[in-house]
């Protein structure tokens, strides 16, 4: 994933990114609620990413070219799919990471609970 410019305003970074979509490049817009949340945070401007690295060149080309013919472009069905994976993966970490520290963080506390009685037996 590289990452193609910033904009002020989210309109502008999703048109953009709808209009390079529609020419089968696959991009998403970061900070999204930056506006909203900037005080939160510290987001002032929304970042438009290209997601395959390989479409980053007719990215830029089409940036700077509305006609530009895309090398590599992807249907609408591939888009769809690797969005999909994507979020199932995201999700799968997601909860990877939550049972994990299901078991680690109580396992930690033990530890310590159990080394300070130990210091305060001694």
């Amino acid at each position: 994933m590289k990452h193609l410019t910033d904009f002020d305003d989210l309109y502008t970074a999703q048109t953009t990114s709808n209009r390079l979509r529609a020419s089968g490049v696959l991009t998403h817009v970061s900070n999204e609620h930056s506006r909203t949340h900037s005080f939160i945070t510290g987001a002032f401007s929304v970042g438009l990413w290209v997601i395959l690295d390989e479409q980053y060149n007719d990215a830029i080309g089409l940036l700077n070219n509305k006609q530009h013919v895309v090398d590599t472009p992807l249907s609408e069905d591939e888009m769809t799919t690797l969005e999909l994976e994507a979020k199932t993966n995201f999700n799968h970490e997601l909860k990877t990471g939550i049972l994990a520290n299901i078991f680690i963080i109580p396992t930690l506390l033990a530890l310590i609970a159990i080394g300070v009685y130990i210091k305060s037996v001694w």
